[in-house]
């Protein structure tokens, strides 16, 4: 379906299949709740540079990190996940880190 020359109507909450069909391709409405990548490369530094062209190899490391941020409710999450790739599989090296809320607030408390 060729895309509306109308303006996006103002969203308040979720927007409507109306918004989605009308949305600028340069300014995805995704964009409003989730504005960074999903994973990237880990190596010397944190944010490692790799190319994302490059096939994955056994040796790598990358991290996982969806997350979604609502400023309207003032709250955002963000999981993180980072994996170690090898011939055998692919490891989860952040496998024993708590997610739960309960998990993490006992770990604050130092209660783990």
């Amino acid at each position: 379906m060729p895309r509306s020359s109308a303006p996006c109507r103002r969203m308040r909450g979720l927007p409507e299949k109306e918004d989605i069909e009308r949305q600028d391709p340069d300014e995805p409405l995704y964009k409003k709740y989730f504005m960074h990548g999903t994973a990237h490369h880990i190596g010397l530094d944190v944010h490692d540079v790799g190319l994302y062209s490059r096939p994955f190899e056994a040796g790598m490391v990358l991290t996982c990190e969806p997350g979604i941020y609502i400023s309207e409710e003032g709250i955002g999450c963000r999981l993180e996940n980072d994996y170690l790739l090898t011939d055998s599989g692919n490891v989860n090296l952040t496998e024993a880190m708590p997610i739960e809320i309960e998990d993490i607030e006992s770990l604050m408390q130092g209660q783990v």
